[in-house]
């Protein structure tokens, strides 16, 4: 048959070596006698669309008989209505999927789109409990008072209301002296001119 070879890695984890999915699924197309058409890897979140990611989006132009992956996570993990979406799409364009650690999802045998089903409703409930544990945890983390995201920038206000107000310097100029960005100092300009505050 002719394969295409997925593969994906997390945009949040940076650690992750695509190569190793690959020399995985290299080793079973040639065990399978598959010939390679692509090889294909996307940096994405799980819960995308495979087909309309950044490279998944050439798949169908390549017209394999077959989409090899590690695992059904490393397709996708959307939920599984969009999953068997997706399914019945490359179904019905005469595309096989494959995942080389879970033997059910080779589109063959007759429980297949139950065990789809079971698996990728699992993979997207333990995707959508990872979000809700984070929002949890860092709204328990807002509510002990503690900041949540960036630091807010630190500078001088006196300074600036005197460098933009008075001697008229240009926000470029006065983030420059400053040591801060453009963004914030134009972002204090706009909120002492709304509220009339002035630092002398």
């Amino acid at each position: 048959m002719n394969a295409i070879l997925y593969g994906r890695v997390s945009t949040d984890d940076k650690e992750q070596n695509p190569e190793r999915q690959m020399i995985k699924l290299r080793q079973y197309a040639d065990m399978h006698n598959h010939k390679i058409l692509a090889e294909i890897i996307d940096y994405d979140t799980g819960d995308s669309d495979p087909l309309k990611r950044e490279q998944g989006k050439y798949i169908i132009g390549y017209n394999p008989d077959i989409i090899i992956f590690f695992s059904m996570d490393r397709f996708t993990r959307q939920h599984p209505t969009k999953v068997f979406k997706s399914i019945s799409y490359l179904k019905d364009n005469g595309i096989k999927i494959v995942s080389i650690t879970e033997p059910a999802f080779n589109m063959e045998s007759e429980f297949s789109e139950i065990i789809f089903f079971l698996i990728t409703w699992f993979n997207n409930y333990f995707l959508t409990k990872l979000r809700r544990d984070i929002k949890s945890g860092m709204d328990r983390a807002v509510a002990q008072g503690k900041h949540i995201g960036r630091n807010r920038a630190t500078f001088n206000k006196d300074l600036a209301y005197k460098l933009l107000f008075i001697q008229k310097t240009s926000q470029r100029e006065a983030a420059r002296l400053l040591n801060t960005s453009p963004a914030t100092i134009n972002r204090f300009k706009k909120d002492t001119e709304k509220t009339g505050k002035t630092y002398i």
